[in-house]
């Protein structure tokens, strides 16, 4: 005789996730493109405590790193040389606000160290071609960039800059030629994916070993998808 049995309960349902409030950050990021000999710099918050914050450091000779996340806020802004950090070579006052992207950017002009505030934000729902700046910093090199998307050839010298707009909105190579103070030509190709970042920068630099490697940055964003043979 068969009897019947109850039927287990049923398994307590899971609670719904409670909202998490993500706290909205700007963002702060520092390169480098002073030779070895300027050292590394520092960017330094001033508190009004004794002494200031550190917020990035940037190592010698062609550095740049991601974007780090900062709380929005008024900052008193100060670089440095790790060396020589009584030395205030720049100050900068800035009211970072939420999704904001800036870059401090140290480079060579006319033989003398330039540092500059750079605004990198943008809305990409409203940008709707791609944008690369290429930025050269190999003395007495001469440098050629082009990319299947404009093949027409841009020479630059040292120090120069160009900005190459209405890209786009797909993987783009890149392909540089360089030639070298020694008569020697050096080739390189990078490719930037519009599709995923609208701003980027082409860095027409040198390896710690003195090697040819250009290297490329997104801009307004913390990641780039590009790749290098």
């Amino acid at each position: 005789m068969l009897t019947a049995q109850a039927a287990p309960p049923p398994p307590e349902a899971t609670p719904a996730p409670k909202d998490e409030k993500i706290p909205k950050l700007g963002y702060f990021r520092f390169w480098n493109m002073m030779p070895v000999e300027a050292g590394e710099f520092q960017l330094l918050h001033d508190t009004g405590a004794a002494d200031p914050v550190v917020l990035i450091g940037a190592e010698s000779m062609n550095f740049f790193a991601d974007y780090v996340a900062t709380k929005p806020g008024r900052y008193a802004l100060k670089v440095v040389r790790l060396a020589e950090p009584k030395t205030v070579l720049k100050t900068f006052d800035v009211v970072l606000k939420a999704n904001v992207f800036v870059t401090f950017f140290a480079r060579p002009v006319e033989g003398k160290l330039s540092i500059e505030m750079l605004d990198d934000t943008y809305d990409p729902e409203k940008e709707l071609t791609g944008k690369i700046a290429l930025r050269h910093f190999i003395k007495d090199a001469a440098i050629t960039v082009k990319s299947n998307a404009s093949p027409q050839p841009i020479a630059l010298a040292f120090g120069e800059e160009r900005v190459v707009e209405n890209l786009p909105l797909k993987p783009i190579v890149f392909q540089m030629q360089a030639t070298m103070p020694d008569g020697k030509t050096r080739s390189w190709a990078s490719e930037v994916n519009f599709s995923k970042t609208r701003h980027a920068t082409l860095f027409l630099v040198l390896d710690v070993y003195g090697r040819f490697r250009p290297r490329a940055s997104a801009d307004g964003q913390a990641e780039v998808d590009y790749t290098t043979p």
